[in-house]
């Protein structure tokens, strides 16, 4: 299974692509990914999964899952809890939103 890994913390977002190995194609990979239109722009989903749960996004990953590829987001509430929320990468549908 590949992953895409899309950390947001206060440092630049961290763009990585982890199969057995990741190597130095994984940002041109994204880039191909993102401007052919293959999958939904990270402001969007960030969008989708604020207005699941309102607060701040702590992690972002991008996997493929049955071949389908999947974002998931970690986001902590104002109540201070963790909160799991799946979004297709291709329609924005929300598949999970589910307490971590």
């Amino acid at each position: 299974m590949g992953r895409l890994i899309l950390a947001i913390c206060s440092i630049p977002l961290l763009l990585t692509w982890q199969g057995s190995v990741a190597d130095d194609d994984d940002h041109e990979r994204v880039y191909e990914m993102l401007h052919s239109g293959e999958i939904i722009s990270l402001e969007k989903i960030l969008k989708i999964g604020r207005q699941q749960v309102a607060g701040k996004v702590i992690e972002v990953e991008l996997e493929r899952e049955k071949g389908a590829l999947i974002y998931e987001l970690e986001i902590l509430s104002r109540q201070g809890k963790v909160w799991d929320v799946e979004i297709d990468a291709v329609s924005g549908k929300v598949l999970k939103v589910k307490e971590d």
